[in-house]
């Protein structure tokens, strides 16, 4: 096979004209986790809002299995033996072919390779670069091979004519540590929540147990260690607790240990995509990373009623919770902090939050991002 772009549904020669509206979306790949349900949400909003849409899945292989895109979403694949290099030939002669008005990236790889694939263009499309996850802020030092990736992407990011962070610290860190100037760099939410979300109103039993919810892999990032103390603190104080894992991990065995040490009764029940559906009346989430892109799960949870904890030193907390109305803020990540938190979210009643959970909906974040688009187009103008 050529390193030329294998076209997935019709032929580049059948795209529409449309002018200004012609966007090429450069991602990981097209299934798997949270990242790639958010590449597929904004490729069905673009298509919906009448952009002809051309996706790059640079990871991925056509053997591989495909979402469900619309008709309108065409689907190229670079060659899987091109190598990184190649991978940035294919996407500069796709873009050199076809005069796109739009290349829009999402995640640190794809990013890059978009960033070189248009440098040597002229005229070059509008760039706009996503980053869904901190690189460097609160979080642990990264191997080798993630340095070396942020060193490129300081370099690269500044060129880019807009930059989307999906949340305010994300946003904060491409300004001040990736030397992107504040007026091209913009919050837009991620699309946590679909369509037809459904939204749940619970009723606590003040006389049950709380059920304190692990929601992540229960791996170092998350801290899992945090919510068994926290549990073991509120069973000291007479306020029964137990906690449970949503998802297994390496830190499975380490954590069951922990429990029986503390005597706090710890289980792991993965129910998948609809976990937050699934908990019972009186649990709590808690999410007590030092930093996320976004907690998502926070919100999640909120949809469903449910109300959360976070620390009040993590970033990318604030702008998924409400403190005193979805959850608390933990004063700091202390086991004792942690369990006034939990006590206090879990005589909250999640109600009325309806215009705020539409912020991370289908329909509104994708609206945001059209705005976004046409931000950067109308600063292209004005340079």
């Amino acid at each position: 096979m050529s390193s030329a772009l294998h076209d997935e549904h019709r032929a580049l020669t059948e795209h529409r004209e449309n002018d200004g509206r012609r966007i090429a979306v450069i991602v990981t790949r097209l299934t798997g986790g949270d990242a790639e349900h958010i590449g597929v949400d904004r490729l069905r909003w673009l298509a919906d809002a009448g952009y002809d849409v051309t996706v790059v899945p640079v990871s991925a292989d056509p053997a591989d299995p495909s979402a469900d895109l619309p008709d309108a979403v065409t689907v190229r694949y670079p060659d899987a033996d091109a190598g990184r290099n190649g991978k940035v030939r294919s996407i500069r002669r796709l873009l050199s072919e076809t005069p796109f008005d739009v290349v829009l990236a999402l995640q640190t790889e794809p990013n890059l390779l978009a960033v070189e694939a248009v440098a040597a263009l002229a005229p070059r499309p509008i760039l706009v670069l996503t980053e869904l996850e901190l690189l460097t802020s609160g979080l642990a030092r990264p191997g080798i091979t993630a340095m070396r990736r942020i060193r490129r992407a300081r370099r690269a990011y500044a060129d880019a004519d807009l930059v989307i962070g999906s949340s305010h610290p994300i946003s904060a860190e491409m300004s001040a540590a990736f030397g992107v100037p504040a007026s091209r760099s913009l919050v837009v939410h991620d699309p946590v929540l679909p369509a037809a979300a459904q939204r749940v109103a619970r009723s606590a039993d003040p006389s049950a147990a709380i059920e304190l919810v692990i929601a992540s892999p229960l791996v170092a990032s998350t801290r899992p260690h945090l919510a068994i103390l926290a549990a073991q603190e509120l069973n000291s104080r007479g306020v029964p607790t137990n906690v449970v894992a949503q998802a297994g991990g390496p830190l499975a065995r380490e954590v069951a240990a922990l429990a029986k040490r503390s005597d706090v009764t710890f289980t792991v029940s993965p129910h998948g995509e609809e976990w937050a559906a699934r908990l019972a009346p009186n649990a709590v989430v808690l999410l007590p990373h030092r930093a996320v892109g976004l907690g998502r799960v926070l919100i999640d949870a909120a949809a469903h009623g449910v109300p959360s904890v976070g620390i009040s030193t993590a970033l990318g907390v604030a702008d998924a919770l409400i403190p005193g109305i979805t959850g608390e803020l933990a004063f700091d990540d202390s086991p004792s902090a942690i369990a006034d938190a939990v006590h206090a979210a879990a005589r909250l009643e999640v109600t009325g939050i309806e215009d705020w959970l539409d912020r991370f909906s289908s329909a509104a974040s994708g609206a945001v991002l059209g705005r976004a688009l046409d931000y950067a187009a109308a600063q292209r103008v004005a340079a």
